[in-house]
C-alpha cells in the first residue's frame, strides 16, 4: 500500500513556533489560569483512583481566596485613584513645585486630568502635564 499524496490532503501547515511569538508570557497566575489548571487536573485524573475529596475542597478554597484577593486588589486600586483625584483637585489654584524629567518647574495648578488611571496636573501658562507623584512642594 502506497502512502503517497498524504501531504496534498493537508490544507495548511501548523507551526507551533509561529504561535509562540503571539503569546505574551505572564509571571502571575490569575483566577482564569488557576481554574484552567484545576479543570485540567480533574480531566486527567484516574477514574479508578479519584482525587481525594479533602484535596478537592482545599483547591476550591484556594480558588475562592484567589478570587477574593483579586477583587480586593481591584477595589484598592479604585480607592487609590479616588484618593489621588481628591488630592489633585485640592491643588487647583495653589502654587506647586514639580520635579519632572530632571527639571524643576513652579506654577499655579490650573486644572487636572485623568487619563488611563493617571492623574495629571496642568500649570497656568504651561502646556505640559505633570504626574501628581512629581509634586515636591505646595505653597
Amino acid at each position: 500500500m502506497s502512502v503517497t499524496g498524504v501531504e496534498e490532503r493537508v490544507p495548511y501547515e501548523y507551526s507551533y513556533e509561529a504561535n509562540i511569538s503571539k503569546r505574551k508570557p505572564s509571571k502571575d497566575l490569575d483566577k482564569n489560569a488557576f481554574l484552567q489548571l484545576f479543570i485540567l487536573s480533574l480531566k486527567s485524573q484516574d477514574p479508578t483512583n479519584p482525587q481525594d475529596s479533602s484535596e478537592f475542597m482545599s483547591q476550591m478554597a484556594q480558588f475562592s481566596i484567589l478570587e477574593q484577593l483579586s477583587n480586593m486588589n481591584s477595589e484598592i486600586s479604585k480607592l487609590k485613584q479616588s484618593q489621588e483625584i481628591d488630592q489633585a483637585s485640592g491643588l487647583i489654584g495653589r502654587e506647586v513645585k514639580v520635579f519632572f524629567a530632571g527639571v524643576e518647574n513652579q506654577g499655579t495648578v490650573e486644572r487636572i486630568n485623568i487619563y488611563k488611571g493617571e492623574v495629571t496636573l496642568f500649570l497656568k501658562n504651561n502646556p505640559l502635564g505633570y504626574p501628581l507623584e512629581n509634586v515636591t512642594e505646595v505653597k
